[in-house]
């Protein structure tokens, strides 16, 4: 009678039933993460309790149902809560006042867990706890927070304050902000150090020890304009316009990592009698970038990587955010001011909370999907034909091509 009463208190306190002999195999499971446990946990010894037919010869890998409602429930109570714990209760209005779930309702429709069904129907009954509401409540959770924060930062400094926006405390101004405007810049920058959001960009190919090479395009009336790589390199600042992610006046070298990528992010087919010229140039050093073109999303049951999960889902909203395509109409100066806040964030402070030298950034194109385009962080002065390179220099010129927009 002790031993039951133990192990009832305990099955309590873990909001699963244990001691079962049921066993999975991955075939039960779309989602990767519990196919990787399953994996890394399981063993040969025990036959599938929902395979039909079991070979002797080849047997799968499974895991004990313990196991795994042990990785499962973690992931839920990472999320999700007992209503009872926040929600007010309206005995009147039939209930708890906010949304409630089932187990298998939260299993199957909310988080959702890709699996067979029956395997559901199972965990759903072995878990202990039968109703279920989000953790935070009457809040919004982490990464939504961040992203409401995200967009008041990008009102603020498009329409209210331009450069004091450090300035403003929380509730300071007309809008009613609940927290440090910047403080959105630091959260950026700590998600992108956990997910280790950086990649280097090598002088050469490990394959053949061929160069790197990035194109970079422009467009000019005259083939006479564009010679050398003062003409078609990084811009002087006075001629430095505004960007995605550089102001008006600050040099940046963007490029792209094939000709009609770099193409398509400056052509203006209006101008068909322009002359489009595409250059060769490859990094003086191996850069380190902030990658930020495909943030994969945590999975929700992944265990080992659970603290990044919200953290990853704000990422790839913000990435979407920054990354659209502007449109001719919208002023272009107003809009990318965010982007290019955070750029500067990424570029002079960011590297001394990383503890690495940042030299750019590498996203995906608006203009020619699936595409790399990158922006580095060299003025003209660091671009240099190959005969005149030194110590500063970060982008060397190769070679030039010149064509006409109505060619393209």
């Amino acid at each position: 009678m002790g031993y039951a009463k133990n192990k009832y208190i305990e099955d309590q306190e873990r909001v699963y039933s244990t001691g079962s002999d049921i066993y999975f195999c991955q075939k039960h499971f779309g989602d990767n993460d519990i196919k990787r446990y399953i994996q890394k946990l399981g063993t040969f010894e025990k036959e599938c309790s929902f395979c039909k037919d079991y070979d002797q010869e080849e047997p799968s890998v499974t895991i004990n149902s313990d196991v795994l409602l042990d990785v499962v429930v973690a992931c839920i109570c990472r999320s999700y809560d007992h209503p009872a714990n926040g929600l007010a209760y309206r005995s009147a209005e039939g209930g708890y006042r906010g949304d409630v779930y089932d187990t298998l309702e939260l299993l199957n429709e909310i988080i959702p867990l890709d699996a067979d069904y029956e395997v559901l129907e199972y965990l759903a009954d072995e878990i202990i706890q039968t109703e279920w509401t989000e953790g935070e409540f009457y809040c919004n959770s982490y990464s939504e927070e961040l992203s409401y924060l995200w967009n008041d930062f990008s009102h603020l400094i498009k329409h209210k304050v331009r450069y004091l926006f450090k300035e403003i405390a929380p509730n300071q101004h007309e809008d009613g902000y609940h927290n440090e405007p910047h403080s959105i810049l630091e959260s950026i920058g700590n998600s992108i150090i956990k997910l280790n959001l950086f990649v280097n960009l090598p002088e050469k190919t490990n394959l053949f020890n061929q160069d790197v090479v990035i194109y970079r395009a422009r467009q000019h009336a005259s083939t006479q304009e564009v010679e050398s790589c003062k003409d078609v390199g990084s811009p002087p600042s006075e001629k430095a316009s505004s960007n995605r992610f550089s102001a008006e006046g600050i040099s940046m070298f963007y490029g792209a990592e094939n000709e009609k990528t770099a193409i398509g992010e400056i052509i203006d087919r209006e101008q068909p009698t322009d002359f489009i010229s595409i250059a060769v140039f490859y990094p003086a050093t191996e850069l380190t970038l902030i990658d930020l073109r495909n943030i994969n999303e945590i999975g929700f049951f992944n265990f080992e990587a659970i603290d990044l999960y919200e953290p990853s889902r704000f990422l790839s909203s913000f990435v979407h955010q920054v990354s659209i395509k502007i449109d001719k109409n919208q002023n272009r100066r107003i809009e990318f001011v965010p982007s290019q806040v955070v750029t500067e964030y990424f570029r002079h402070v960011l590297p001394s909370k990383a503890g690495i030298t940042i030299n750019g950034i590498i996203y995906k194109s608006a203009q020619n999907k699936g595409c790399d385009c990158y922006v580095i962080f060299a003025d003209s002065e660091q671009c240099k034909d190959e005969k005149d390179i030194d110590e500063r220099t970060v982008m060397i010129f190769r070679k030039l091509e010149v064509r006409r927009v109505s060619e393209l």
